[in-house]
């Protein structure tokens, strides 16, 4: 039982310490917030003009897009530390 507690500490203080010490430090994001243009579909993306990001994964998009719509990109992208590089996207269909 003992020896039990010993290990669950272990692996407690692993946990805290992996955590306090993040590869890249701190993370920092930037808002996204652009008018993208559907410029070619490829079978499991989709490329456009207008973004910082190129490419898009089309499960993205809510229905399938078409060459020439035109959508409303927003969201976060990563400038510091080792994160997630994209975050809460949200493409909205411009009519």
């Amino acid at each position: 039982m003992k020896l039990l507690s010993h290990l669950a500490l272990l692996l407690v203080s692993l946990l805290l310490v992996s955590c306090a010490h993040k590869q890249g430090g701190a993370c920092e994001y930037q808002a996204i917030n652009e008018l993208i243009e559907i410029t070619a579909l490829q079978q499991n993306s989709v490329e456009t003009t207008g973004s910082v990001i190129e490419n898009f994964d089309r499960r993205d998009f809510d229905t399938t897009p078409a060459i020439g719509e035109r959508y409303r990109v927003q969201g976060r992208q990563l400038i510091r530390g080792s994160c997630t590089p994209i975050t809460d996207l949200q493409l909205t269909k411009m009519q």
